[in-house]
């Protein structure tokens, strides 16, 4: 049928779809089969295909050349003012250190640690001076930032050490070290890497252009996206244990 997409489980027709219903399709899994009539359905019809492994890794997509949405938010993505990224910059990294100071207020709530409330000041005092860096005909501002982050992170981190030391041997965030919590934060960092990645590529939006880190080894983008999230979703859960 010209307009049909048709999935076949056990030898039998499983589900029938018209092309209308249908805006992407994600690929879960070894075994599953399609023809080329199937992918030019899906191109004629502007749907897009996505591979991804059960961890949520985007492996390849087939795209179709008649989306013309996603042409243009790659270009939006690609033509962004320097105006433009240095608030998405501001934005994810003062939302990153408000979440760090109001995650720490959660759990000191009861322990009136000075240590705890000294951090959350340091957090907050710094939030602050990122929220005062300025930029003068379009400069980046990204080493700045990054500079004032890397001093948020470390009152963080170590004020959750002082949390976790009651509970188990914890001296601090190494990505490297082989004890259970940082290992729980490694596990819950990849998967919400995982699942920011796929957001963005379903949304049309190329996961190596960021704007605030650049590493080669890394999309640059799931990097940027990730810092809002990691401790409303990630810390408060491993922290919590």
């Amino acid at each position: 049928e010209s307009d049909r997409l048709i999935v076949i489980r056990d030898s039998q027709e499983y589900e029938k779809y018209t092309t209308d219903q249908v805006k992407q399709i994600i690929i879960i899994g070894n075994e599953i089969h399609f023809s080329s009539e199937f992918i030019k359905k899906c191109g004629d019809a502007g749907i897009d295909i996505f591979f991804m492994d059960k961890t949520e890794y985007p492996h390849a997509i087939l795209s179709s050349p008649h989306k013309h949405e996603s042409r243009d938010i790659l270009k939006a993505q690609v033509s962004l003012s320097p105006d433009r990224a240095n608030f998405l910059i501001k934005s994810w990294i003062k939302t990153k250190a408000y979440n760090q100071a109001g995650l720490l207020k959660y759990f000191y709530k009861y322990e009136k640690k000075i240590s705890g409330i000294q951090a959350i000041s340091a957090i907050e005092l710094i939030n602050q001076k990122i929220d005062n860096i300025d930029h003068l005909n379009g400069e980046y501002i990204g080493q700045d930032v990054l500079i004032n982050e890397a001093l948020a992170s470390k009152a963080y981190w170590n004020s959750v050490s002082q949390l976790l030391k009651n509970k188990v041997a914890y001296f601090g965030r190494n990505p490297n070290d082989q004890d259970i919590f940082n290992r729980l934060f490694n596990i819950g960092y990849h998967r919400l890497y995982a699942t920011i990645w796929r957001a963005l590529v379903l949304a049309g939006l190329n996961p190596n252009l960021g704007y605030l880190h650049h590493r080669k080894e890394q999309p640059s983008l799931v990097c940027d996206f990730i810092e809002s999230f990691r401790q409303p979703i990630v810390d408060r859960v491993v922290i919590s244990l």
